[in-house]
């Protein structure tokens, strides 16, 4: 009792130290910050802070000449609407070919674009629809923080409902952050800007040589400008590889494809609700880094392709919220649920990262490396871009040899029985991926099916109440196996590891006879490494039925090291011949298999499948004492055979 108030003593004494030096981060009191602007949405009218709400000011179609004065002065307004989206020459036409003439017609696209031309805080709340908010940051020096606090804001589909430009990808000199107000829920529903050719006259004259894009497609958005023009372009332009050229695509050209889209970093935070749905592409598109901060926030976006993409060589993503659902749409062609063309980082929360279930597409999908350091992920898709083995926390990465459906129970449990995660699919998948604190450098055995109650978020079970295993999984690491369904070595795109190589150990061949991460320690001759002085029959792995290691033979064991993660050629378990009363399939029945049946049926352990038929020695369907008692009997020899 002493101990325990001393421990208990100690426990308060550094808990009051904590508090006494703690300080409130600074990026969630920014969400109590007062606001510079504010903008209602709703009826649109805006005002600095304390001032009168005034109409937004309205530049219409036929106002284009008035626009363009005010624009060419700098005598726009901090906040106005045009009825047209302006690229710094004209405004974004589509262009349409009479197929019957031969005609060609021309008409600005039908949008509203609330534009922003001033940094600061903005507070914008209310409901908006065929609207988007479109924000400047050429030349701009400072912080721009959109705060949302209630919105519900819906763009037309040609265009995102958010859009950050500028012309330089790598613009640095302002800061543009979303972020959701303490206690709000907001909506953004946003289609996508389809690619503009910004292609010179001279280019259209070589151009038109080679395709026939601005005469025969019936929805294109097409605009022909002079060389001294393109130079006053305020998007950031693109250039297509002549490889990648579909008939349609121009050489040159910018685009959104996000109903959030930005040219540069764009960055979240806040302590709110943001769900983002997309008309068409994809969710969350920047050509900079995406960034969520603070360990806050809910999120939730859905997408027709990559949910978040960073689609510019070498950005990043990174995220450290409160949760994250990213989903690609099953009605969509394709799309990774998470995709960078750098790196991603997940740093905290709960994020689900769900790609779409036919296209080979995956969870999380990054060119330059995938490192999870801490919260809890789920992510699914059919091509494995494994995780780096230099993440900070544990993560297991399943590549089942067959498609899962959905619906389909993964369970998976510790060595002795204690269920440890269970998910419940929406969508047929190949990849699995799973990280978690609680993961540990041990030892797992993974189920399909089965039954499981407690409680669930998105199908992942953040409380086990009961949990019955359904089908065991076993994994082969056998070169020629890999995350695609084609047999390729996942995210290598079709290559092959070396003979007697484990896929995903970078190149290192283990020595003759050594499981892969092992870290140089040999066993005895025929024993697996970890076994603890156990010696299997000839030719089986201790504790089931079949060994698993470069041959290609198969493991039940799912264990974590430093080096192994991934788990390759995952399927269902086929146990070789059982020794009844082995319960410890060590290859002999002894008093320890009976010390191990009492255990099952005390419930002190949960046996696995084949241990549940290597104990009912007796027949009777259950395992009990009585089974235990034929077990001691057949290991002191008074008995030869059980009565099974």
């Amino acid at each position: 009792m002493k101990n325990f108030l001393r421990k208990l003593f100690n426990f308060f004494l550094v808990c009051s130290m904590i508090c006494s030096t703690w300080e409130m981060p600074s990026v969630v009191m920014a969400a109590e910050e007062k606001a510079d602007y504010e903008v209602n949405l709703s009826d649109m009218t805006c005002g600095a802070d304390e001032e009168e709400q005034k109409d937004v000011p309205v530049y219409t179609a036929a106002d284009f000449d008035v626009f363009l004065e005010d624009y060419n002065n700098g005598a726009l307004p901090d906040f106005y609407i045009t009825e047209f989206l302006f690229d710094g020459i004209s405004q974004v036409k589509k262009i349409s070919r009479d197929d019957a003439t031969g005609e060609v017609t021309s008409k600005v696209i039908e949008t509203r674009a609330l534009n922003v031309n001033t940094t600061g805080n903005i507070r914008f709340y209310g409901t908006a629809t065929d609207t988007m908010i479109a924000v400047n940051t050429n030349d701009v020096t400072g912080e721009i923080c959109l705060i949302l606090d209630g919105v519900s804001l819906t763009s037309a589909k040609t265009t995102p409902a958010v859009m950050v430009y500028n012309k330089d990808v790598n613009y640095s000199d302002c800061k543009v952050t979303l972020q959701t107000a303490e206690g709000s829920e907001n909506y953004i529903t946003g289609g996508k800007l389809k690619k503009v050719s910004t292609m010179t006259e001279e280019q259209a004259d070589t151009y038109t040589k080679i395709s026939s894009i601005y005469g025969d497609t019936a929805d294109a958005y097409y605009y022909v400008y002079t060389g001294e023009e393109v130079k006053n372009l305020l998007f950031a332009q693109e250039t297509a590889d002549n490889e990648k050229i579909a008939e349609g695509d121009p050489y040159h050209y910018y685009k959104y494809g996000g109903a959030i889209g930005s040219d540069i970093t764009l960055h979240f935070t806040g302590n709110g609700y943001l769900e983002v749905a997309s008309l068409g592409d994809e969710g969350v598109e920047g050509k900079g880094d995406l960034i969520f901060t603070g360990g806050c926030g809910k999120y939730r976006i859905t997408s027709y392709d990559d949910g978040l993409n960073a689609s510019t060589s070498g950005t990043d993503i990174s995220i450290d919220v409160e949760s994250m659902f990213v989903s690609v749409n099953s009605d969509a062609e394709e799309g990774d649920a998470i995709d960078s063309n750098g790196t991603i980082h997940i740093e905290g929360g709960t994020v689900f990262a769900l790609s779409h279930p036919d296209s080979q597409d995956n969870g999380l999908d990054s060119d330059r490396g995938t490192y999870i350091n801490g919260g809890t992920v789920v992510a699914t898709g059919n091509m494995a871009d494994t995780v780096s083995n230099d993440s900070g926390q544990n993560f297991i990465n399943l590549v089942f040899k067959n498609k899962q459906d959905a619906g389909t129970l993964i369970g998976m449990t510790s060595a002795d029985g204690v269920p440890v995660m269970g998910y419940l699919a929406d969508r047929s998948f190949t990849n699995l991926i799973y990280s978690s604190p609680d993961l540990q450098e041990t030892t797992y055995y993974v189920y399909c099916g089965g039954s499981i109650s407690g409680e669930e978020i998105n199908g992942l079970y953040t409380e086990i109440n009961a949990y019955v295993p359904g089908t065991q999984q076993q994994w082969s690491g056998s070169s020629g196996f890999g995350g695609r369904p084609d047999g390729g070595q996942p995210g290598q795109e079709g290559m092959t590891p070396p003979d007697g190589q484990q896929p995903g150990q970078e190149g290192m061949t283990p020595p003759d006879g050594q499981q892969p991460g092992q870290e140089g320690m040999t066993p005895p001759d025929g024993q697996q490494p970890g076994q603890e002085g156990m010696t299997p029959p000839d030719g089986q792995q201790p504790g089931q039925g079949q060994a698993g290691n470069d041959s290609g033979e198969a493991s039940i064991e799912f264990t974590l090291s430093a080096t192994t993660h991934t788990f390759y050629n995952v399927t269902d378990y086929t146990p070789s011949q059982i020794l009844s009363g082995d319960v410890n399939m060590d290859g002999t029945v002894t008093a320890d298999d009976a010390l191990a049946i009492l255990q099952f049926a005390a419930k002190l352990q949960t046996p696995v499948k084949q241990q549940s038929q290597a104990a009912d020695v007796d027949g009777s369907g259950s395992v009990d004492a009585a089974d235990a008692l034929l077990v001691l009997q057949k290991a002191a020899k008074l008995i030869d055979v059980f009565p099974v």
